[in-house]
Order: structure tokens, then sequence, then C-alpha cells
């Protein structure tokens, strides 16, 4: 399969790279650069990736949620206020979940025909690996035990939880 236009001229740049580091006599610099583009290079740089997960929230795994507009908005706004990535209140919301300490309340819905209308949208949020795995084990056990619980779901609520957004928001009444 031919490389995308964008690729190709990333791997010329890297053949450039590593044939302007060797006449520069550094030898081992240019090795480092011919191994990204071996077969064995694409397995270090996806080892680069799972390292990374540990402090670069958004290389994590997606969870998609739909939410209204305005949830979504002051959900990435609350986050954005406490300097805390949704990334990482999921992640923790899953563990959470995991660990048997947080149980989502089912998401509310408007009845059909009702006329309830508001705009949905999809917010994406990335989270750890392991502990999106370790979240659908539980929410297979839980389905087996006759309780379905959307792991998009669970990271919904507590993220409303967290941030008092939606069913959680405080009222002015």
């Amino acid at each position: 399969m031919p490389l995308r236009p964008e690729d190709e001229q990333h791997r010329r740049n890297l053949v450039a790279a590593s044939d302007h580091l060797r006449t520069a006599g550094k030898e081992d610099l240019a090795a480092s650069v011919d191994h990204v583009l071996s077969p064995q290079g694409v397995a270090f740089v996806g080892r680069l990736r799972v390292d990374r997960l540990e402090t670069d929230p958004n290389l994590g795994d997606n969870v998609p949620m739909k939410v209204t507009e305005s949830e979504r908005d002051l959900l990435k706004n609350a986050a954005e206020a406490s300097g805390r990535p949704l990334s990482s209140d999921a992640t923790e919301g899953l563990q959470a979940f995991v660990a048997g300490d947080f149980m989502p309340q089912p998401r509310a819905r408007a009845r059909r025909n009702s006329g309830a209308t508001s705009v949905s949208v999809v917010l994406n949020v990335r989270v750890d690996p392991r502990a999106l795995k370790q979240a659908e084990a539980r929410q297979k056990e839980l389905k087996e035990a006759g309780t379905r619980v959307p792991v998009s779901t669970v990271v919904y609520d507590w993220l409303c939880r967290q941030h008092r957004v939606g069913p959680y928001a405080e009222t002015t009444e």
C-alpha cells in the first residue's frame, strides 16, 4: 500500500536527516534515525506511545459519549478551570467503577414525541487503556448478572458529578 503524500514526505525527511547526520560524523544518531524507519522501529515507536500514556492523556483510548452541547461546553470549561484534563477525571471514574466504589445512575432520556429537544453532540474523552479494559471486564460481569452499565455512562456520570453538570448541576430555584 503506498504511503500518503505527507507520510512519504516525512519518510524522505528522515532519510535525508540520516544522510546528513552520517555526513556530519554522527553515525550513532544516523543509526537511530535508520532504526525508526526499519520494521523494528515500528515496534519501538509503539513502545514509546505506551510509555507516554502515563504522562500524556491525549494518547489514550477514546470513549465517545452523546451529550448536549451545553453539557459538553460546561464540562470542558470546568476541566479547564480546574487545571485537570477530562481524561484524568474519566480514568479516575473508571478506576472507581472497577473497584466497586462507584456505580453510575442510568441516563435520563426524554420520552418519544415529548417535544423535548436539545442538540446532541459527541464528546470524545481519552482514557488510560488499562482502566478501560478493566472497566469493560467489570461491565461484562455486571451484564451477566443482569445489569447493563455502558462504559460511556460510567464516564458521563462521573464527569457530571465531579464538575456538577447535567443532572448534578446546582439549581438556583
